[in-house]
């Protein structure tokens, strides 16, 4: 299932987080890139949420 795919949402995006981290050159894309990550946590967060509260209507 796709929400076993993500585990523990911030490990899971813990690499993209370091790469944005090394970025100092390009404080643009910098903050674009964690602008986007931000939409992604909050994704895989509601995913979790929504999938916990199917799985409990059972």
């Amino acid at each position: 299932m796709l929400v076993d795919l993500f585990g523990d949402g911030e490990e899971f995006l813990k690499p993209v987080t370091a790469l944005i981290n090394q970025i100092s050159n390009d404080l643009q894309t910098k903050e674009l890139l964690r602008t986007i990550l931000d939409d992604e946590r909050e994704t895989v967060a509601w995913i979790q949420r929504t999938h916990k509260a199917l799985s409990s209507q059972d």
